[in-house]
């Protein structure tokens, strides 16, 4: 890893306007590493910091979700975005030891099905969120089918959608490895998609496995994931469900949480930033309840902590 210096570190440097004290003192405890530097995540993979970047772990991670009113994902491993105020975006990590995913599956992946059941789940998970008070969200369609690099074990889609607000695009990337899979989700304003993907996909050159744990050192013997490639897209509750034979009943619900979980955050770090003002008591009208409580509990329930080798020895891919 020549030439690269160790991450300097600092706390944020300015306080956004609007937030209320509890906000503040999250945003005031996430302790960013500086590029140019090398960064891990986790105990399984690093990412490159280059210089006008900055990194913080998943604990950082966390107290920005909940900073922005969104459920803490315990998975979550680090964020990375330009330092500054310039750019507006933001990429975040997080590991799923599922075990090697099989990617027999990148030349049939069905997008057309996969999409209609995501948004029929959309639609099934408006029920919730009128319910308690929120707007519905509405799929349009892909912003990118999902393709798969055999080169780079990267998986990739994006998905637009609108709700009362505007357009909401979640920009996906899963990582396949030995022994799970890394996502590096893109968070940006959908008007700025275009102009950053080029910047995003530059700086995931920069992501790597530690060596033993790439997708081609898997091993005879090794934990293997229950479901593919095109179950990672639709989410990880469809491949559960699909086993329990609770398919027909849990599908629509459960796939709508893990798929647009990211554009509430999106709207939140429009709104933390500025471009879109917090109401006199500190909340959001950004996030009403969007989306329904942790559905991606059901298959997170299934794995064990990322820092621990799988117990079983599953079946040869």
């Amino acid at each position: 890893m020549g030439g690269l210096a160790t991450c300097r570190g600092s706390s944020i440097a300015q306080q956004p306007p609007q937030l209320t004290q509890r906000q503040q003192q999250l945003i005031a405890s996430i302790h960013w590493q500086h590029g140019p530097c090398e960064a891990k995540l986790g105990s399984v993979a690093t990412i490159k910091v280059p210089d006008g970047y900055q990194f913080t772990d998943g604990q950082g991670a966390r107290a920005y979700q909940e900073m922005a009113a969104q459920p803490p994902n315990p998975k979550v491993l680090g964020m990375l975005l330009p330092s500054g105020d310039k750019d507006q975006w933001s990429v975040f990590f997080s590991y799923d030891d599922m075990g090697y995913v099989k990617d027999d599956e990148k030349d049939t992946i069905d997008a057309d099905g996969i999409l209609e059941n995501i948004k029929a789940g959309t639609e099934e998970s408006n029920k919730y969120r009128v319910s308690h008070g929120g707007s519905p969200m509405h799929v349009v369609g892909w912003e990118e089918k999902p393709s798969y690099s055999s080169q780079t074990h990267r998986l990739t889609w994006a998905l637009r959608a609108n709700d009362k607000d505007g357009d909401i695009i979640n920009y996906n990337s899963r990582i396949l490895g030995r022994g799970g899979v890394m996502s590096a989700n893109l968070v940006v304003d959908p008007t700025e998609l275009q102009t950053t993907l080029p910047t995003y996909l530059t700086l995931l050159e920069g992501f790597k496995f530690v060596p033993g744990q790439t997708h081609a050192d898997w091993r005879q013997g090794d934990k293997v994931a229950e479901y593919g490639l095109s179950a990672l897209v639709a989410g990880g509750a469809l491949a559960v469900a699909a086993k329990t034979g609770l398919l027909g009943k849990l599908l629509k619900p459960l796939l709508i949480g893990g798929a647009l979980l990211l554009g509430a955050l999106a709207k939140a770090f429009r709104w933390i930033t500025g471009r879109k003002p917090a109401t006199e008591d500190g909340t959001n009208p950004n996030l009403e309840s969007q989306s329904p409580p942790a559905p991606a509990s059901v298959p997170e329930a299934t794995s064990p902590s990322p820092d621990k080798p799988a117990p079983e020895s599953p079946p040869t891919p």
